[in-house]
């Protein structure tokens, strides 16, 4: 019992319950498979979740987890959309949690040792069966035209194919094979009659694909040349024995030997018609027909494992299956052995064995995943290589301190900027920084905003359009040219600048490669079809990509804690761009006149942040190990995906509702979304602004990481939580106001959605808080399966509950991930939440409600000011932000804080190392 993990044992009677009810629901109703399926589906979760609760399942990261969601999607997308959904899409669909509960059961070498023992079992057990049925003569079903007569392919009839039983036996072969070449005492012994037993069974498939595939695997397991040579004398030993059969088969001709070419032309024509979704399981020889009529007799399936996957569940589900299992094999192949016991560096062998011969096998097959036990089978062979792959939590190597060479301090020059970060504890620069940059934020969107409406009323519907459209174009480019560089360099400026300067060249040369190798396709496209949105979108990316570069800048400063320049520069140059470009419109009503204007003025905050950057001495060598460039990307890349998945998780409820209800649903949900953005600029912000600190923190006191979380924490929700209360409250009385009577519907929708602003400034501050502990692959899994399953959702709510539907998944989809977010804080980085500023701010709350239903029949504007009022003293006086706290932050913004002396050189307080203070 103790060679199992604890957990199992605790878990166990409600996996067995969740069992029985599923085997009574497949007796009762055998033809509703996904009810049954849903059953142990929800079992198997369950035992994930306390697996992963408990500590006992190794932490997966972000490059196996989103491959196996989007995989699991694409499966269910493809029944969805099928004309003839196959139930069994729903066991396709599972075999990722299926994967996961057999990595949850294989956490100890001794349960990896055991199960490779009943691997074998299985592998004689089969074998065995298959003597059984040759001997007794028993029919299969299945024959094969051989030299003029009919041979029989000897296979167990629940595989429903010869085909599918080889693929399981090359699976299991392997683990018979390494115990045999690499056993020691009885397993050796023991190993040899299922291995000999599972190689007669592979050999009365008649499965030529399988036959070389096995030959291969059983190649790849000797270790030395010597060993590989013996194996293949055996090979051919036992083959002799079988010559003229062997010689027969693989030299034969029959008809779907001469037709796989054929077959493989047809796949890529219906990949061709259905690329996304796939035609559905089991629909391949139904869309043949309709895809190419001439086609007599269409073919069961594609006879590759790559071409049948992307037909049937589409290219991006291929895509996310096969990174999956290529993300498994990378990693146990670069697995150190030293590191493993005997038994696992066997059992990485089999492994890595069976996945070589499941490739070589699925280049002229490719049928793994047609039939329950193969899938089962394959499901514990990825299961298995999950848990011999190691995925160590991302946390700072201790630092071993290290005496400084003793170097002569830096030679200040005129004007230059501080560049230390401010003291510990320090509420001044923290508090400055949230005005400045909320106040700029705020005036730059009304600026942004009134160029729109400008655009939109001068040059009409059509130009605005062409806007719009390069600015959104645009926007996704630059997320991805940039490559996530900007908070890497935040993090890294808080913790080391020294580190950081010693890959900052190759960083910026690859975002700059790749920003030139995107503006010289919109080139491109644009001077060969001399098209008016090609050029929009090109010249708006221009004016994109000079903001992301002027925004590097920005995130070095932001390390420094010294974000007023920020401020002060974006605000100038959307000035500009709001001034230059209206008198453009009305002057020329050229919208790329306009474009180029806003291109052009991208210069100033370039050219303002490097003048502001050379005046930052250069810091001294580094101290210490330093990452590898590759794990720097890796971060980078980790990040960069954070801000795309945010982008599909803010867009996709949009376009879905577009989609199945019309524009005037979009408007009118649009309504709504613009004020909560309004009022979601105030976390965000808090967010930026603490992130240097939380960063400085993680790397040097844990104590005021402690307290720089639960008091943002406690900010953002005392600043969130009332506004979605009022928004409760008086929805439908302030879209009115601001929109008028027509869009009086977006009321209930706001009411909806301004619960996602507590919950979205959570997740920044989490965001915030895990890249700072190095923890942006987690981060990026959280954020990735919560787009993935706000898509998901969307599609199925929106067409039957609408916009309402779309608002209730927002903040469903965000609840999801702000969980998950505050599991990995609680159990990685030890941190709580603010409990007792909370409970005491729900009296505040109380007064807000009251306040606002009080004053329910007077103008709105006068309701919501009283309400805030009464909540401001109501939070005092319950204590939820005490008088000292307000002293302290009336003098963090004070004359004084903005004194310019704050952001000049006292070079004398840099350290040698030039790291932080």
């Amino acid at each position: 019992m103790t060679a199992l993990p604890r957990v199992t044992w605790a878990v166990a009677p409600v996996a067995l319950a969740f069992a029985a009810v599923a085997a009574g629901l497949a007796i009762a109703m055998p033809a509703d498979v996904p009810l049954a399926s849903g059953t142990i589906a929800l079992g198997g979760v369950a035992w994930v979740a306390f697996l992963f609760l408990r500590g006992d399942l190794q932490p997966v990261r972000a490059e196996l987890l989103i491959p196996a969601v989007l995989f699991s999607t694409a499966c269910l997308a493809s029944a969805f959309w099928a004309e003839r959904p196959d139930p069994f899409t729903v066991h396709l669909a599972l075999a990722p949690v299926a994967t996961a509960i057999v990595c949850g059961l294989l956490t100890t070498s001794a349960v990896r040792r055991v199960a490779v023992d009943v691997m074998v079992a299985v592998l004689g057990l089969l074998g065995l069966a298959s003597v059984v049925i040759k001997l007794t003569g028993r029919q299969t079903g299945v024959a094969l035209a051989e030299g003029g007569e009919l041979t029989q392919r000897i296979f167990p009839g629940a595989f429903g194919h010869p085909n599918q039983f080889a693929a399981v036996l090359v699976m299991l072969i392997p683990f018979a094979g390494v115990r045999l070449l690499h056993g020691r005492g009885r397993r050796r012994v023991l190993a040899a009659v299922p291995l000999v037993l599972g190689l007669i069974a592979l050999f009365l498939t008649y499965s030529r694909g399988f036959w070389a595939a096995s030959a291969v695997s059983c190649v790849l397991l000797a270790g030395s040349r010597r060993e590989r040579l013996l194996v293949l004398g055996a090979g051919g030993a036992v083959a002799a024995l079988f010559a003229g059969t062997v010689a027969d088969r693989v030299l034969s001709s029959d008809t779907v030997n001469n037709s796989r070419l054929e077959f493989w032309g047809d796949a890529l024509s219906v990949i061709v018609h259905h690329p996304l979704n796939g035609v559905g399981l089991l629909n391949f020889p139904y869309h043949v027909g309709s895809v190419l009529p001439d086609t007599a007799d269409a073919p069961p399936h594609a006879h590759d494992l790559v071409l049948i996957t992307a037909t049937e569940i589409g290219v991006p589900g291929a895509l996310a299956l096969f990174v999956a299992l290529g993300v498994l094999a990378w990693r146990l192949v670069h697995s150190r052995p030293g590191r493993l016991t005997p038994d696992d560096r066997m059992a990485r062998s089999a492994t890595l064995a069976a996945f070589a011969a499941v490739a070589v096998g699925g280049i002229t097959d490719g049928v793994v995943y047609h039939n329950v036990q193969t899938l089962m089978v394959a499901a514990s062979v990825v299961g298995m290589a999950a848990a011999l792959t190691r995925w160590p939590e991302t946390t700072p190597a201790p630092t071993i301190p290290v005496e400084a060479p003793a170097t002569p301090p830096p030679v200040a020059r005129r004007g230059a900027v501080a560049s230390d970060p401010p003291a510990p504890g320090n509420l001044q620069p923290v508090a400055r920084n949230f005005v400045l940059m909320a106040s700029s934020t705020m005036a730059t969107r009304v600026l942004t905003f009134t160029l729109g409406l400008v655009l939109a009323r001068h040059l009409g519907a059509g130009d605005y359009g062409l806007y719009a459209l390069g600015a959104a174009v645009a926007v996704v480019i630059s997320a991805v040219t940039s490559v996530g560089l900007d908070p890497y360099v935040t993090r890294e400026v808080a913790r080391d600048r020294a580190g950081l300067h010693r890959n900052l060249r190759r960083l910026l040369a690859a975002r700059f490669s790749l920003t030139a190798v995107a503006l010289g396709g919109l080139a491109a496209w644009a001077l060969a079809t001399r098209d008016t949105v090609a050029w929009a979108v090109m010249l708006s990316y221009v004016a994109f990509a000079l903001d992301e570069l002027a925004l590097a800048g920005y995130a070095y400063l932001q390390g420094l804690e010294r974000m007023g320049f920020q401020a002060v520069t974006v605000l100038t140059t959307q000035a500009l761009r709001t001034a230059g470009g209206i008198a453009l419109a009305v002057v020329t009503e050229d919208l790329l006149l306009v474009l180029g204007w806003l291109a052009v003025t991208g210069l100033v905050g370039v050219t303002a942040t490097a003048i502001r950057l050379r005046r930052i001495p250069r810091p001294g060598p580094a101290v210490g190990p330093q990452p590898p460039f590759t794990a720097v990307m890796g971060s980078c890349g980790a990040m960069m995906l954070v801000v795309l998945f945010n982008a599909v998780i803010l867009r996709a409820d949009s376009v879905i509702i577009g989609i199945f209800d019309g524009a005037r649903d979009v408007g009118l949900y649009t309504a709504a979304y613009a004020l909560v953005a309004a009022v979601q600029i105030l976390p965000w912000i808090a967010s930026v602004v603490v992130y240097p600190v939380f960063a400085r923190a993680f790397a040097s006191d844990h104590r005021l990481l402690r307290t720089a979380w639960t008091d943002a924490v406690g900010a953002v929700l005392l600043m969130t939580v009332p506004a979605a209360v009022l928004a409760v409250l008086l929805g439908t009385r302030v879209i009115e106001a601001v929109y008028g009577a027509e869009f009086s519907r977006s009321g209930q929708v706001l009411g909806i959605l301004m619960w996602w602003i507590p919950l979205a400034g959570i997740a920044a501050l989490g965001t915030a808080l895990l890249r700072s502990a190095g923890r942006e692959r987690a981060n990026a899994t959280i954020i990735g399966v919560g787009a993935v399953g706000n898509v998901a959702a969307n599609l199925l709510v929106v067409p039957r509950f609408g916009m309402v539907g779309a608002a209730w998944v927002t903040v469903m989809a965000e609840l999801c991930m702000v969980s998950a977010t505050l599991i990995v804080v609680f159990r990685g980085l030890h941190l709580g939440l603010p409990l007792r500023r909370i409970l005491l701010a729900t009296p505040a709350l109380a007064a807000l409600g009251a306040a606002a239903v009080a004053l329910d029949d007077r103008p709105v504007v006068i309701a919501l000011a009283a309400a805030v009022a009464a909540y401001a003293v109501a939070v005092v006086a319950a204590r939820a932000v005490t008088v000292t706290e307000l002293r302290r932050l009336l003098r963090a913004l004070g004359p004084g804080a903005s004194s310019p002396r704050r952001d000049r050189g006292d070079l004398q307080r840099l350290p040698a190392s030039g790291g932080p203070a």
